[in-house]
């Protein structure tokens, strides 16, 4: 290996270490935060006053979160993007380690796992739509009490049962 590309693997190596922390924090406020799905619908809400958000997050927060990646989540709360988090964290990741093009996740959200050729079916569904390099991530919750939720970026395809009931509720009048 010439001398020039053995300081360039280093370079990498050091660029990758420099912002790892930062991924990893990220991925860990995600994945506390997407224990409960309506966390961040009321955490980008304008109507509440940003102190109150802000304390909220803090709460959800996990143990040892830097102050740069809290003011950061702030950030995205400010300008109610934090349901971007995923998207940042995917456009991130494929910045520091080097890969050319993003690669467009649907994450998938049922009430019980869906199996064999459940998947394949949606997956071949899905593929048709938004590409053959589509990647899934799939979720139980079994708030959506039947049906699946997917997104794919911006699109939100929401074919829950708690969806449907939520609409006939509004249609009806109902609150809460």
């Amino acid at each position: 290996m010439s001398a020039h590309k053995a300081a360039h693997t280093y370079a990498q190596a050091l660029y990758e270490l420099a912002f790892e922390e930062w991924l990893k924090e990220l991925r860990a406020a995600r994945k506390r935060l997407g224990q409960d799905p309506k966390e961040f619908v009321a955490l980008d809400d304008s109507s509440t006053a940003f102190a109150e958000r802000q304390a909220q997050l803090d709460k959800s927060l996990p143990d040892g979160i830097s102050e740069k990646t809290r003011n950061f989540l702030y950030l995205l709360m400010s300008k109610q993007d934090l349901h971007l988090l995923d998207e940042v964290i995917r456009d991130f990741d494929n910045m520091v380690h080097g890969q050319k093009t993003a690669r467009l996740t649907a994450q998938v959200t049922s009430a019980v796992a869906l199996m064999g050729e459940e998947q394949e079916v949606l997956q071949a569904t899905l593929q048709k739509r938004f590409g053959s390099d589509l990647q899934f991530d799939y979720n139980v919750d079994p708030a959506v009490l039947g049906g699946i939720r997917v997104r794919v970026g911006d699109h939100v395809i929401d074919g829950t049962v708690a969806k449907k009931l939520q609409a006939l509720k509004e249609q009806l009048g109902i609150s809460a």
